[in-house]
């Protein structure tokens, strides 16, 4: 029986915390959408991002340690708000890893504008801190160990709709 009470007060917050994020975000915005996003470093590489109109979103990356061969990075997740006609501010964490063994938290914050020429197409720049296993991302009145890197140059692709080649 406490089960059910303690499942019904979780579904209530949850719903409560959706309907929030909601009105953080903007039906219609130019961003919302799935984008191939290539970070500008040294050895450039590439995270899939889907902007929700809830002002959510999702990143999806794994980087491999070349010398070890171990996946290092983890789904990102984060919250994003309007900045003007097309462009965003966001913040998203993830996870940091040694072969298995969690180390930290990367916390990213950033601003990107959705291009007036090109809807496809947007530039963005991005900060990251980083955290140990005992730090906290989400405390802003203390400064990160690490960081901010950056900034950082981003340019984002649009993912569309590629039909199937007709047989």
């Amino acid at each position: 029986m406490k089960r059910h009470h303690v499942l019904g007060i979780l579904l209530t917050v949850l719903m409560a915390v959706t309907g929030a994020a909601t009105a953080a975000g903007e039906q219609g915005h130019p961003a919302v959408g799935t984008w191939l996003i290539t970070v500008e470093l040294e050895t450039p590489y590439d995270v899939l991002m889907t902007i929700h109109s809830d002002g959510t979103l999702l990143l999806s990356q794994s980087t491999e340690d070349f010398v070890g061969g171990c996946v290092d990075a983890s789904t990102r997740q984060g919250v994003w708000e309007k900045d003007g006609p097309r462009g965003l501010i966001g913040t998203h964490i993830g996870f940091m890893y040694d072969c298995g063994a969690f180390t930290g938290y990367q916390r990213y914050r950033w601003t990107a504008e959705v291009l007036k020429d090109d809807p496809n197409t947007a530039d963005a720049t991005l900060y990251v801190d980083v955290y140990p296993s005992n730090g906290d991302p989400l405390d802003v009145s203390n400064p990160p160990p690490i960081g901010p890197i950056g900034p950082v140059a981003v340019i984002a692709r649009r993912l569309t709709v590629i039909p199937p080649p007709q047989e």
